[in-house]
């Protein structure tokens, strides 16, 4: 009899109120499109981090990347301004001097390639998510608070017999996740993706095992914007079909800074 108490109370349920989960996607990919925009507006320092797992999932080694990453002639130009936490040593320094030099020096040609080259990536990073609303089908949770913000909560699992319409989009279907958007905004602040088929990269160089999960956060900014946190990747691929690497892999984004105008890149003294 309980069994049976709980059942009929689940089914008597009052459904969720609200905008369904394919109207909050549709109204979050639109909310996509003016993010873009604002998010070429901003400087931000950048550090990323691989650690190599062994069998029992301990940490056997680490290695870490910071960058500062400002817009140079209008793209996004990545400066290398630590390792392992700790400044650049005098060699790797001047690399980094000679490498923006380069930079400065090119013509409006190259310039003009660099800029297209970065406008393409844009695109298809919006085609790509774009797509996630075709290729899932998406079921409304119970609403949830984080840091005082309402949102919403979608499962989303791939569709049956969905076909892709780009060549990222081949993925969506061996994956499968859960959203959390912002009800004030429709933004995405957080997402959990677990990887439910082996996925092959390049002509198969790269095949990512069904043990992957993802997941990715989101922070507001100067009270307009929200923009990337973090970003975790747990488990294993293999490279070539050869090596195969267990780990982590997480990256972090920080100190937002909007300007008005390009950032004037300058050049650092060399550590001593």
């Amino acid at each position: 009899m309980p069994v049976l108490l709980l059942l009929l109370t689940m089914i008597a349920a009052p459904p969720v109120e609200g905008p369904d989960a394919r109207e909050i996607m549709r109204k979050a990919s639109e909310r996509n499109e003016r993010i873009w925009k604002l998010a070429r507006q901003y400087t931000f320092v950048q550090r990323s981090e691989e650690r190599t797992l062994d069998a029992k999932g301990n940490v056997k080694s680490r290695e870490s990347h910071t960058f500062d990453v400002t817009m140079l002639e209008g793209a996004p130009y990545s400066r290398l301004i630590a390792k392992d936490d700790k400044p650049l040593s005098a060699k790797d320094e001047k690399k980094e001097q000679e490498r923006l030099d380069k930079s400065m020096r090119e013509d409006e040609k190259e310039r003009a390639k660099r800029r297209a080259e970065t406008e393409k990536r844009r695109e298809e990073g919006r085609k790509f998510m774009l797509e996630i609303q075709d290729a899932y089908d998406f079921r409304r949770l119970s609403d949830e608070t984080l840091d005082g913000r309402a949102l919403f909560v979608l499962d989303a699992k791939p569709r049956p017999g969905y076909k892709a319409k780009t060549r990222e989009g081949g993925m969506l279907s061996k994956m499968r996740g859960r959203l959390w958007i912002d009800q004030e905004e429709f933004t995405w602040v957080k997402a959990e993706v677990e990887v439910i088929d082996t996925i092959s990269l390049g002509l198969f160089l790269v095949r990512i095992n069904k043990d992957m999960r993802m997941s990715f956060t989101s922070a507001r900014v100067n009270d307009e914007v929200w923009m990337p946190k973090s970003a975790v990747l747990r488990g294993s691929a293999r490279l070539a079909l050869l090596k195969k690497i267990n780990g982590e892999f997480e990256t972090t984004w920080r100190d937002y800074k909007r300007f008005q105008t390009e950032s004037k890149i300058v050049a650092i003294e060399p550590v001593k």
